[in-house]
């Protein structure tokens, strides 16, 4: 309080940035311009995604499909595999898979198609990563990576292109479309350019 300052307290107060400071040293107001211009463009978006903690290696495949080639169409219909087992109809958890032993990164996008349309030879394409999430605050339960993986199925099947994706067999999962104009132009730009971290070896 006002009443308790002494010669060394400077109370707590708003500044506009303009009025003088009593301050002895003004070491402390660069940071605050950095600070400022850091909050006006941050280098990392201001939606993060859902942190979903696990204690085991996995992935979580962003598995899409293009109704058109990227290259040549310039209208493009997108849709994402969800699972169907969410609390909402809202698209909010991508697929998580295990890592099996002895298990790479392309198989399990494999395996989770085959499970979803086994009866189809649409060829499977995996992009890379996305990013990757880590959450070790409790050892043991929130302590494994889960790898977010672009996958893309191919738009054509025996050399003839199909302008939806193919019929799921089973309710598991489902098929949603990105009817989001800004968001579907950035998944199809960060499929386009390779705008992720290649698979190589894993």
């Amino acid at each position: 309080t006002t009443a308790e300052a002494d010669s060394e307290s400077l109370q707590a107060q708003w500044w506009d940035r303009e009025s003088p400071l009593p301050l002895r040293a003004n070491d402390i107001l660069p940071l605050i311009d950095v600070g400022i211009k850091y909050r006006r463009n941050p280098s990392f978006p201001m939606l993060q995604p859902v942190d979903i903690p696990c204690p085991v290696i996995c992935q979580r495949l962003f598995l899409t499909f293009i109704s058109s080639d990227i290259d040549t169409s310039e209208e493009h219909r997108l849709w994402l595999l969800l699972s169907s087992n969410n609390a909402t109809s809202h698209p909010s958890f991508p697929i998580a898979v295990s890592v099996k032993a002895f298990d790479t990164i392309p198989q399990a996008a494999h395996r989770l198609v085959k499970q979803c349309v086994p009866s189809s030879s649409i060829n499977i394409h995996t992009c890379g990563i996305l990013g990757v999430q880590h959450n070790g605050r409790i050892p043991g339960k929130t302590d494994g990576i889960c790898f977010n993986m672009l996958v893309l199925l191919d738009n054509s099947v025996d050399g003839a292109e199909i302008s939806s994706p193919p019929p799921l067999e089973g309710d598991t999962y489902r098929w949603h479309e990105v009817t989001n104009q800004s968001l579907r132009a950035k998944i199809i730009q960060r499929i386009k350019e390779d705008a992720v971290l290649p698979v190589r070896c894993l």
